[in-house]
C-alpha cells in the first residue's frame, strides 16, 4: 500500500473574531502521480483530483492544488444550499 500524507491549506485568513478556516487534504504518490484520497486512501475522484509530477515539482505544493479545489466546491455547494 502506498503511504498517505497530508497537506494543510488556508481557506480563509483570520480578520478581527473570525479565526480563519484550514482544511486537510490526504494524498498519495504513484508512479510520480499525485491523487487525492480519503484518509483510509480511498481515492477521490480519481480522474479530476490527480496530477502527473513534471521534473523537479514538490510533491506537497502539487498536493495543495486538488485539495483547494476540492474543499472550494464544497463551500460552494454549503452557501448556495444555505
Amino acid at each position: 500500500m502506498t503511504d498517505i500524507q497530508k497537506v494543510t491549506i488556508a481557506l480563509a485568513r483570520p480578520r478581527g473574531n473570525f479565526e480563519g478556516r484550514v482544511e486537510t487534504g490526504h494524498y498519495t504518490v504513484n508512479d510520480g502521480t499525485v491523487t487525492l484520497v480519503e484518509p483510509n486512501g480511498v481515492p477521490v475522484d480519481r480522474f479530476k483530483l490527480s496530477r502527473k509530477l513534471k521534473p523537479g515539482e514538490d510533491v506537497r505544493g502539487v498536493a495543495c492544488a486538488p485539495t483547494r479545489q476540492r474543499y472550494s466546491k464544497r463551500a460552494a455547494a454549503i452557501s448556495i444550499a444555505s
